[in-house]
């Protein structure tokens, strides 16, 4: 038995290879030996589940607690053995070990409610008289002794009470699976495209298993590339061979061959295999779930093998009977095909060697596939072992060049448009304009999207949902980056009407992501939250739309202050999301992703991430994803937050004289995080002026667009110019209006992230809120208060007004909004704009203000209302 740090066994050894801190997995751990009696980590070798266990048991001894570990080994099936053993380990005194000695020589820490026993490798073990000894010892000691084992397969009986009394809890492969951001983590952080492409490749065909990472680490020391290890890394390798015969040995003789029979389908469930094998399958299945770590259960009738044990087990089934696998791939396609399953069917048929039947299937039902799936990621690459004939056919021609639209790769869907012949050679001609309008989005020739899409609506006024919302979607997504927000919306409300027509959760869903990034881009995070609560949960399955769902809402959560549920999504979606969507959700992502690293690990890291997703994002999604990562990276480099990087400002400061100079060949939305940029630099130099003069150009069109977000960013830049003038009030005037506008809407981490900027105008920012609190909206007064914490001042607590110089009748709503429109300087034209109302009204407006306040000029009446606390 030991005690805190004072431990009898080594650690067990780390692997070499792939090794990187897991607090994901040590905090699973951590929470079922809190919770349960007995935890049980089942898993392959090369798993990392004695890697766990060791941190487990350091995290015990640095926390004082009593702990006895003991190591199993082949020897430990004598029953003799692991008694002799387990008695060394608990300290237990010589003689006859039973269940009373364990449990007195291993007794809690003074403090604590429980002792520990660690058991690594019990698999050697798992035999009646053994798993009866530690059994009788936990039971007997009431809960104060908890079992932390470790075993290539399930226990094979003794346990099941306490799953069932919810005691005992079990962390299997998926649980200590690398995580694609953690397995990312792993390798170079900059990498060529094609290098990136082949690693990309690589982690999901590892699925997070540390032993398949490490053999990639090994043929990277021996000078292979990361293309050469991607072409070949399949479960075939000698590498894993080893690993896969002992899984399938520890198979029931039936089971195996059911395996076999099944590995080559994709989709498997217990249904499937029934109508494959001619039998119930569904015993069968669990029983290899028990018994081999590569076989996962999921949900409740569907099964799960591990990629590379899948490749293995196919080639054992090839080699053995091709003519039995076309057999099992060609009932299965049938299956699927009666259901609906058009892409898993045509799956199926390609691997049986029926191209031409696949690619048939595709085009016939390639709406559908679109409309109810989105599966473009899992069309690509079919297309590559579809025959060049059947690839360059008019029919199929729409189909293919949808999915490599789907998939972004714009270059190569402008080559096969390039060919008159393979355009209007018998394919729609107004499905082929469609797709050139989805390439024209892609190159970011926006205007002539906004022009050609309108013109297309307008055409194809009977053409299909889906072919109608895409077009609506890129005319929404042209507007946003156009700054026209209200065609913007409008493009929106028609694709909601389009969807109507349909059925396809998987369009509402893209128009709802559409419609929050919309919503992020005015700076409404809550309404971006609500436009993403409303895709029903279960839209993931099938397709990989819920990471770029995450994405955007791990965005809209850093907005509006959620830090930490932010992080926690970005952690788990990350690489994932990158995958799948457009520029515009990747960086959401990314901003996430560098505001979290900024937070938990400094500047350096966050500019480390950047400079790593560079290539990739511009191979992803054009040189307009580029530039936006750039100024992500610039932000960060003259971000309060993080400090300063060596070196790195005068990096990222030349990136941004080259974005620029060059910002008339920007769309608008670039050309203004430009001039934020520039805006931020010039403050950072101590060149006020500048500061002013370009954030004017930007907060009065923000405001007149409602667009919160810039109107905000702005703001606080210009507060801060004037703050560092000596002009506190009219910083102070700034920054309010831009908090009434933002606070009510969620917008709030941009203020707290650049509080540090106005620090000397919390103490007047935190009087302002308490004479204001009870009339304005109760968000402004909390994101006052969060200011004021940040920068470390206290909010006293609210008095009311003073009453002297207030007028004998108060002012109304719309007078308070026009004087504090006219405080914020600007004119009576640009104020009716901001409102949609009409300048006379503006004018009477203020005339009965002047009225009331007994003054003849707006100066004389702003300065009253600031006299009495109605303005800033």
């Amino acid at each position: 038995m030991t005690m805190g740090a004072t431990q009898t066994d080594s650690m067990p050894p780390a692997r070499r290879g792939a090794v990187l801190a897991r607090p994901r997995v040590a905090g699973a751990i951590a929470g079922s030996l809190a919770r349960n009696i007995v935890t049980a980590i089942f898993a392959p070798p090369g798993s990392g589940k004695s890697r766990a266990l060791a941190d487990a048991r350091a995290d015990l001894a640095a926390r004082h607690a009593a702990v006895a570990f003991l190591s199993c080994t082949p020897d430990c099936a004598d029953p003799a053995v692991f008694a002799e053993r387990l008695r060394q380990a608990v300290g237990a005194a010589d003689g006859p070990l039973t269940p009373e000695a364990v449990i007195e020589a291993l007794r809690p820490a003074p403090g604590q409610e429980a002792a520990y026993l660690l058991i690594d490798d019990f698999h050697h073990a798992d035999h009646k008289p053994q798993r009866q000894l530690v059994v009788e010892s936990f039971h007997r000691a009431d809960g104060a002794i908890r079992v932390l084992a470790t075993a290539r397969h399930r226990f094979r009986c003794g346990m099941g009470s306490l799953l069932i009394d919810g005691k005992m809890e079990e962390i299997g492969l998926a649980d200590l699976a690398y995580a694609p951001s953690e397995a990312r983590a792993l390798f170079a952080a900059a990498l060529a495209p094609e290098e990136e492409n082949a690693l990309d490749t690589i982690i999901q065909r590892a699925d997070g298993w540390a032993a398949a990472l490490t053999v990639v680490h090994r043929r990277l020391a021996r000078g292979e590339s990361l293309p050469q290890i991607a072409r070949d890394f399949s479960g075939t390798l000698r590498e894993f061979t080893a690993y896969f015969e002992d899984a399938v040995a520890l198979v029931p003789q039936e089971t195996a061959e059911l395996l076999l029979l099944l590995a080559p389908l994709d989709g498997l469930n217990a249904d499937l295999a029934e109508a494959v094998t001619g039998r119930p399958a569904a015993f069968a299945l669990m029983r290899a779930v028990d018994a081999c770590p590569f076989v996962t259960a999921t949900g409740s009738t569907g099964f799960r093998l591990h990629p590379l044990f899948r490749d293995y087990l196919t080639a054992v089934a090839r080699e053995r009977d091709p003519d039995l696998v076309k057999l099992v791939l060609m009932t299965a396609a049938d299956w699927h095909e009666a259901r609906r399953h058009w892409v898993l069917a045509a799956t199926c048929r390609l691997k049986a060697g029926q191209g031409d039947e696949a690619a048939a299937l595709l085009c016939r039902h390639a709406d559908d596939i679109f409309a109810r799936e989105g599966k473009s990621d899992a069309l690509m690459p079919m297309l590559e072992h579809l025959t060049p004939t059947i690839r360059k056919s008019p029919d199929n021609l729409f189909w293919i060049s949808r999915s490599v639209v789907f998939h972004g790769d714009f270059p190569r869907v402008a080559q096969l448009l390039a060919d008159p012949e393979r355009i209007f050679g018998g394919g729609n001609s107004l499905r082929m304009r469609l797709i050139q309008i989805l390439v024209a989005f892609g190159f970011e020739e926006f205007d002539r999207v906004r022009q050609e899409g309108s013109r297309w609506l307008i055409e194809a006024a009977d053409a299909p949902p889906i072919d109608r919302i895409t077009i609506a979607i890129a005319l929404a997504m042209s507007g946003m980056a156009l700054l026209d927000p209200i065609r913007a919306a409008a493009a929106l409300d028609l694709a909601r009407a389009e969807a109507a027509r349909g059925d396809s959760q998987y369009l509402r869903a893209w128009i709802a992501i559409v419609a929050a990034l919309h919503a992020l881009d005015g700076g409404l995070p809550l309404e971006a939250l609500r436009r993403l609560d409303a895709v029903p949960a279960d839209i993931d399955r099938g397709n990989a739309i819920r990471p770029t769902i995450e994405l955007v809402r791990a965005a809209a959560l850093l907005d509006s202050g959620a830090v930490e549920a932010a992080e926690r999504l970005i952690d788990r979606y990350l690489v994932a999301g990158l995958r799948h969507g457009v520029a515009d959700t990747a960086i959401a992502g990314i901003r996430v992703a560098m505001a979290s690293k900024l937070r938990r690990e400094g500047i350096d890291a966050a500019l480390a991430l950047a400079n790593g997703l560079e290539n990739t994002i511009e191979q992803r999604f054009g040189p307009r994803a580029r530039n936006q990562l750039r100024l992500l990276r610039i932000d960060a480099a003259l971000s309060p937050r993080g400090g300063r990087s060596e070196g790195s400002g005068l990096r990222h400061l030349a990136d941004l004289d080259v974005l620029a100079q060059a910002s008339v060949r920007h769309c608008p939305s670039i050309a203004e995080q430009i001039r934020l940029a520039l805006a931020r630099h010039h403050l950072a130099q101590g060149e006020t002026r500048q500061v002013i003069a370009i954030t004017s150009t930007i907060m009065g069109p923000a405001a007149t667009n409602r667009r919160f977000r810039a109107h905000a960013e702005a703001s606080i830049l210009r507060a801060a110019a004037h703050l560092a003038e000596g002009d506190s009030g009219l910083a102070i005037k700034c920054l309010w209006a831009a908090i009434e506008r933002a606070a009510p809407e969620g917008l709030h981490q941009c203020f707290l992230d650049n509080a540090i900027l106005f620090r000397l105008l919390a103490p007047a920012l935190a009087d302002h809120a308490r004479r204001l609190a009870g009339r304005v909206d109760p968000a402004c007064i909390a994101l006052a208060e969060a200011i004021a914490d940040t920068c470390g001042i206290a909010v006293a607590a609210a008095e009311p007004a003073a009453e002297e110089d207030a007028p004998a009748e108060p002012l109304t709503p719309a007078e308070v909004k026009v004087l504090t429109l006219a405080a914020s300087g600007l004119k009576n034209a640009d104020i009716a704009a901001h409102m949609l109302i009409s300048l006379p009204t503006i004018k009477w407006h203020l005339h009965n203000v002047f009225n009331k306040w007994e003054v003849k000029t707006r100066t004389a009446a702003i300065a009253k209302a600031r006299a009495n606390g109605i303005l800033a």
